[in-house]
C-alpha cells in the first residue's frame, strides 16, 4: 500500500471510529435523559407515564445486557402496582426483579415481597418466611437489617397477643445471629430479639443476656450504645447499681476503643451515660466523692451537652452532701452563668439568696426514662 493509501486509510477509520462514538454519546445522553423523566414521574405519582418510560429504561438495559438497570425497572415498576393496590402484580415484578443479580436492589425487592405479603395481603406467616429468607440470603445488605428490626419489633393485630409467636421469633432471631455473626445482620439480629424481649416478652434476664452477647460480639456498630444503654436499664431495673454503672461506664469507653479502630467517632450518647454515672453514685450508691468526680466529667468534656445544667446541679448537690457549702454554692453560680435558662436556675437563685436549703440526695432523682426501658424504652 502506498503512503497516501494508508494515510487514507486511517483517515477513513478516523471518521468511523468518531461516528460510532459520536453515536454511543448520543444513546447514552437519551437513556439517561429517559431514566431521569421517568424517575421524575414516579415522584410525582405520574404512574402511567412512569410505566412507560420505566418499561423503556427496562428494553433499553436488556439489550445491552445491563441486570442492574433491568433489575431496577422491574422494582419501580412494582412499586407503581403496590401503590395502586394490584398486590399480586406487584409481587411478580418484584420476583422478577430480584432474579435479574445479586445487588442490593435484589435484597430490598425481597424485602419489599415480605412487607407486601404481611401488611398488603395479610399472609402472616409466608410474611415471616420471607422476612427470614431476605435476612439468610442476604445478611450482608441493608435489607437485612431492616428485615430484622421488623421481625423484632413489628406485629399485627392477628398475632399482637401471640406469645408462643413471640418466643419463636426471639428463638430465630438468636439463632440466626450466631448464623451470621461475621456478617452486618448479626448485630441487628441481637438487639432486636433483645427488643422484643423486653417489650413483647417481658424477658428482661433473657435480654440481658442477648445485650452481652451483642456487646461482646461487636465492638463497632451504631447499634452499640444503645445496646448498652439498655442493658445498664435493666441492671439498674433489677436493682444491680454496680452493674448499670460499670456498663453507663462502658458506653463512656466507646471514645476511646471506637477512635482507634474507625477514627473520630462520636456515640450518641456519651454525655447521657456520664450523667447517669453520676445519678447512680450520688442518689443510689451513696458514693459522694465517686458522683463529684462524675458530674465534673460532664461538665469538663461535653461542652454542648444539654445535660450541662444537670451536671452543675448534681455537681452541687454532691458538693453539699459532702459538706463543703462554699464548693456547692460555686457550682450553683456557674450554672447560672452557663445556663441561666435551666430548669434549675430558680430553684438555685433561691438557694444562693438564702431562701431555700441547699438539696439533698433523693434516690427518686435516678428513676429516669434512662432506667426504665418498660416505661418509656429506647428505641
Amino acid at each position: 500500500m502506498t503512503r497516501g493509501g494508508f494515510v487514507g486509510l486511517m483517515a477513513l477509520l478516523l471518521v468511523v471510529n468518531g461516528c460510532a462514538g459520536d453515536e454511543a454519546r448520543r444513546r447514552r445522553i437519551e437513556g439517561d435523559t429517559r431514566y431521569a423523566a421517568a424517575e421524575r414521574a414516579f415522584s410525582t405519582r405520574a404512574h402511567a407515564e412512569a410505566e412507560r418510560l420505566f418499561l423503556e429504561v427496562g428494553v433499553d438495559a436488556a439489550a445491552a445486557s445491563d441486570a442492574t438497570t433491568v433489575a431496577l425497572s422491574a422494582y419501580r415498576r412494582a412499586q407503581i402496582r403496590e401503590r395502586e393496590g394490584r398486590f399480586d402484580e406487584a409481587l411478580a415484578l418484584y420476583r422478577e426483579a430480584e432474579g435479574q443479580d445479586g445487588t442490593e436492589r435484589a435484597a430490598f425487592a425481597a424485602w419489599r415481597q415480605a412487607k407486601l405479603l404481611i401488611e398488603g395481603q395479610g399472609r402472616l406467616v409466608e410474611g415471616r418466611a420471607a422476612l427470614k429468607r431476605v435476612i439468610d440470603t442476604y445478611p450482608t445488605f441493608s435489607a437485612a437489617d431492616k428485615a430484622a428490626k421488623y421481625l423484632g419489633t413489628r406485629r399485627q393485630d392477628a398475632e399482637r397477643d401471640d406469645r408462643r409467636n413471640d418466643v419463636e421469633i426471639v428463638r430465630w432471631m438468636r439463632a440466626a445471629a450466631d448464623r451470621h455473626r461475621d456478617a452486618t445482620v448479626g448485630d441487628n439480629l441481637l438487639f432486636f430479639a433483645a427488643w422484643a424481649q423486653i417489650h413483647r416478652l417481658g424477658d428482661l434476664g433473657g435480654a440481658r443476656d442477648t445485650l452481652r452477647s451483642l456487646a461482646e460480639r461487636y465492638h463497632v456498630t451504631p447499634l452499640l450504645d444503645d445496646a448498652l444503654f439498655l442493658l445498664a436499664a435493666i441492671e439498674r431495673r433489677q436493682g444491680r447499681v454496680d452493674e448499670a454503672v460499670e456498663v453507663y461506664e462502658a458506653v463512656l469507653r466507646l471514645r476511646v476503643d471506637q477512635d482507634f479502630l474507625i477514627g473520630d467517632f462520636r456515640a450518641r450518647r456519651l454525655d447521657d451515660a456520664a450523667l447517669a454515672v453520676g445519678l447512680l453514685h450520688l442518689h443510689l450508691r451513696g458514693d459522694v466523692s465517686a458522683a463529684i468526680a462524675a458530674f465534673r466529667r460532664v461538665i469538663d468534656e461535653f461542652p454542648t451537652s444539654v445535660f450541662r445544667d444537670d451536671g452543675f446541679w448534681g455537681l452541687a448537690v454532691a458538693q453539699a452532701t459532702a459538706g463543703d457549702e462554699a464548693a456547692a454554692f460555686e457550682a450553683l453560680r456557674d450554672l447560672l452563668r452557663d445556663r441561666p435558662d435551666s430548669r434549675f436556675s430558680r430553684r438555685a437563685r433561691e438557694v444562693l439568696e438564702g431562701r431555700a436549703a441547699l438539696p439533698r440526695p433523693d434516690p427518686a432523682s435516678a428513676r429516669t426514662s434512662l432506667a426504665h426501658p418498660m416505661g418509656k424504652g429506647e428505641l
